[in-house]
């Protein structure tokens, strides 16, 4: 049993990662920007936590899956490279966005428009282990000059692997402000 923890902190390694969410701001003009009479939307949370670099805050934004229905501004992008199917995570989705959420919310934004979406796969991690055992008894006995003997050896052996897929998701986003 003493594989089981080394294999729950390789997974965990797997399983886990860090997500990049890199901002550009918009510069120029501000347009009128489209709007729409209704949208689809859904709110993320984000937890920057208050480690090396967090600030411990946790941001709410609503998600727009198209113009939203008042007017607004563009403070600027956001692109987010992250891994994803990871544990305790509701969905793909919520795992894209979330550093998204967090960035826009750390520049002021009041919401996000999602502009693009993806999940690709990245190459596999594969994990393999084995165990064997080996079992030897020696009878030997002695009559005058000659000894008898009988060797037996038995031995098992037992292994697994598997396989999974590195998956990174990508996403878009504008970073708005409602006026």
């Amino acid at each position: 049993m003493k594989t089981f923890p080394l294999l729950m902190v390789a997974a965990v390694a797997l399983l886990t990662g860090c997500a990049t969410a890199d901002f550009t701001p918009y510069v120029g003009e501000q347009q009128r920007w489209p709007i729409a009479k209704g949208a689809f939307v859904t709110t993320i949370n984000s937890y920057d936590g208050p480690g090396r670099s967090g600030t411990g805050q946790q941001y709410t934004l609503p998600v727009y899956f198209g113009p939203p229905n008042r007017p607004y501004v563009v403070l600027g992008s956001v692109d987010v490279d992250t891994p994803v199917g990871r544990l305790f995570e509701a969905s793909e989705q919520a795992t894209t966005l979330k550093p998204a959420v967090r960035a826009a919310g750390q520049h002021g934004a009041d919401a996000i428009i999602m502009i693009a979406q993806d999940v690709e796969t990245r190459g596999y991690s594969t994990m393999a282990f084995a165990q064997g055992q080996s079992t030897t008894n020696f009878n030997a006995s002695a009559y005058g000059n000659s000894i008898y003997g009988h060797a037996n050896t038995t031995g098992n052996a037992w292994g697994s692997s598997f396989s999974m897929p590195n998956r990174q998701g990508k996403a878009r986003v504008l970073a708005i402000k409602f006026i």
